[in-house]
């Protein structure tokens, strides 16, 4: 062995060293933390900067003592308070008429203004030039956390080498020039070190530190990933309090406190939970037994989820989800999605071969409340949580799924109550829920006690019962419009109404707007497909609803291959949710089309910003329920829901309803967190209402 090649590898190592010293290692997540919250603060401060373009320079009037020189300012082209964006202390001085007292009082009262502003502006992110540095500090720590087991494996790896290496230096130090060389060239470890030298090489670890950390995503990849993963971001900015939610008003201070301090374990989740979502898991760890009323789109779901992880991690094995047969694919998906706990389905030829894997191994199993019944006499012995997705569903005590859903509450260490809409019917049935679930506080609850003083009520109820509304947690929603399209009949279709109201045949009264044979015979399905057209211009995507499966068939017949579904009551849990997956990928101006009582309940289709109800229902809870589909979290544009309407029709009767209805809910929902659409308030029984609809109309169209 020569000296020169012994001193070409001593410098080629020294190089390597070098280059590894160069790489810098993210150790620690947070590290990706600090340029989320700067540009958080920057474009924060962006909002509130446009807001003051808004602003009327006389508007400062009202915050300073004294003299104001408007006068001053607009003669010098100064209308908004934002142009004062442009000034100092020392520059307002400039402008005629001011001087340095008053220029002082400006510009500390356009100071506070923007405080104000900033502290009272909203997030609301989107795909622009402006949210583009937010959105990119986001999208780099969203690929940190994606590839964090290969991202600590390589950090692991380029350590274990820098050590080697700088272990390996050491060593080489006693042979580093010629005369050192000549006199302890023949020592075995001169081999030995030479032969490990020639086998550092790290230029694929710096091209795999490249990969992780240097890669330039583009504009567009980072507005795609935000579109399609918007919950997600605003999820890591509630991670890192910077989104301030109104999300227990109602419970006591004592119990939030409890609730705050309970140590959530997320392990081996895939999701960062929101704050509120956080709280509600916790909420129902610490309370037990439960009834979660989040308004529909929070993620009801993502909480339960978290809460059975947590459960899993502690050691508990053994869980149970009811659900509505419509939703039991899409909650396998999401348990298998947002967490590692493993899922059995009791529904179908396969349901006791299920069962027996699930006593035996543990995990969730997830069974329909037609099927639950069955596992009654399963002799199961103990469960550690029970989730009852839509639990409206046992309201009525003397239905046996009501009955095999309380025996198996008792069996349950955990059992929690989710819907949107608990109180749909009336009061007592709320009242029912919450005692079968903490007896206690259901005693406590009366109609009186609603009536009289809702606030006392829900005050009551809240060791039991916890729900938010959109508004209160997530300010971040982009707006919702809700717009009535008026059409009249054609003549044809106006002939087979009459002849549906003189058979007293309500339900095809309902659909007689769309019997014309063709968008030129049928102003329903002509303004349907404009809506539809002018979607796809829009770079939108459609949901149409409808309760008859007669009108989808038309529509889905018009639309040709824009068309997907319908979903109907006969359609799959597994077709269901393909369906909804195509649509998802599909491109712009595709429509998903479905029956509202089939796909209006426990989907997810945030891909469409267009809802179309075809006709109106009975029950708000109903259309809420299918507008929440697309309106829910995660939605990053605003959404447009129409209601197509027939004039001098049943859509007039039914929409009255509607609205009487949505008053009493809008009282006792948004404003007092209880939600009830109290049939009874109406002083007419639902078959009085219709009956006293047929009388209407017969007597408006058949009079003559």
């Amino acid at each position: 062995m020569k000296f020169k090649d012994f001193y070409i590898e001593v410098k080629r190592i020294q190089s390597e060293a070098e280059r590894l010293i160069s790489l810098d290692v993210i150790v620690d997540d947070t590290y990706l933390d600090y340029p989320i919250v700067r540009e958080f603060n920057r474009y924060q401060e962006h909002l509130a900067y446009e807001r003051m373009d808004s602003i009327l320079i006389d508007d400062l009037k009202n915050i300073i003592d004294g003299v104001f020189p408007v006068n001053a300012l607009k003669n010098y082209g100064i209308k908004y308070v934002g142009q004062l964006n442009d000034f100092n202390i020392y520059t307002i001085k400039t402008i005629p008429g001011i001087g340095e007292v008053t220029g002082r009082r400006v510009m500390v009262a356009y100071k506070q203004i923007f405080d104000s502003l900033v502290k009272d502006t909203s997030i609301r992110l989107e795909s622009s030039a402006s949210a583009y540095p937010l959105l990119k500090a986001i999208f780099h720590k969203r690929h940190y956390l994606k590839n964090k087991d290969e991202i600590i494996a390589l950090n692991r790896e380029i350590y274990n080498w820098s050590q080697f290496i700088e272990n390996l230096l050491v060593d080489v130090k006693r042979y580093n020039n010629y005369f050192l060389w000549i006199f302890r060239r023949k020592e075995p470890q001169v081999k030995v070190l030479y032969d490990e030298m020639k086998l550092v090489d790290v230029r694929e670890l710096v091209a795999e530190y490249n990969l992780y950390y240097k890669q330039e995503f583009s504009k567009e990849e980072v507005f795609k990933d935000f579109e399609s993963h918007a919950a997600d971001y605003y999820a890591l900015l509630d991670s890192l309090d910077l989104i301030e939610v109104n999300e227990h008003e109602y419970i006591s201070d004592d119990l939030v406190r409890k609730i705050e301090s309970f140590k959530l374990d997320l392990t081996n989740l895939k999701v960062v939970p929101r704050g509120y979502q956080n709280f509600a898991s916790k909420y129902i760890l610490v309370q037990k037994n439960t009834l979660i009323g989040d308004e529909m789109g929070l993620g009801k779901t993502i909480e339960a989820i978290v809460a059975l992880n947590h459960l899993y991690q502690k050691g508990h094995k053994r869980f149970l989800v009811i659900c509505p047969l419509s939703v039991l694919v899409n909650w396998k998906r999401e348990i298998e999605k947002w967490s590692e706990l493993p899922t059995k389905i009791y529904h179908g030829n396969q349901r006791e071969f299920n069962l027996d894997i699930w006593r035996n191994d543990g995990g969730v199993l997830l069974t329909t409340f037609d099927t639950a019944k069955y596992l009654v006499d399963k002799n199961i012995s103990n469960l550690d949580m029970m989730v009852v997705d839509e639990a409206h569903y046992i309201k009525n005590p003397k239905a046996q799924r009501t009955k095999a859903v309380y025996i198996l509450k008792k069996v349950s260490k955990y059992t929690v109550f989710m819907t949107g809409t608990p109180l749909e019917n009336n009061v007592d049935e709320m009242i029912g829920l919450i005692k079968g679930l903490q007896d206690d506080v259901g005693s406590s609850l009366n109609n009186t006690l609603f009536v009289s003083n809702p606030d006392s009520f829900r005050q009551a109820a809240s060791p039991v019962y916890l729900r938010r509304n959109r508004d209160d947690v997530l300010a971040e929603l982009p707006e919702l419009e809700i717009r009535e399209l008026w059409v009249p009949f054609s003549e044809v279709e106006y002939k087979n109404y009459i002849q549906a109201v003189g058979e007293g045949n309500l339900m095809k009264m309902r659909r007689m707007a769309w019997t014309g044979l063709n968008r030129r015979e049928s102003p329903k399905l002509d303004a349907l497909l404009d809506l539809c057209d002018q979607a796809q211009e829009d770079d939108r995507k459609v949901l149409v609803f409808s309760y008859f499966k007669d009108v989808l068939y038309k529509i889905e017949d018009a639309l040709g291959e824009r068309a997907f579904g319908p979903i109907t009551g006969q359609v799959s849990n597994q077709q269901r949710q393909e369906l909804i997956d195509a649509f998802t990928q599909a491109p712009s101006g595709s429509v998903l089309i479905s029956q509202i009582m089939a796909g209006g309940v426990g989907l997810n289709i945030q891909a469409a910003s267009v809802v179309v109800i075809c006709e109106p229902q009975y029950k708000p809870s109903t259309e809420n329920q299918a507008i929440s589909r697309a309106y829910r979290m995660g939605q990053v544009n605003n959404v447009l829901v129409y209601r197509l309407l027939t004039e001098d029709s049943i859509d007039e009767r039914i929409l009255e309803l509607i609205y009487r209805k949505s008053n009493i809910f809008d009282k006792y929902a948004k404003d007092s967190y209880l939600a009830e659409v109290s049939e009874s308030a109406t002083n007419l029984s639902d078959d009085e209402t219709l009956t006293k609809i047929l009388e209407i109309e017969k007597e408006m169209h058949l009079s003559n």
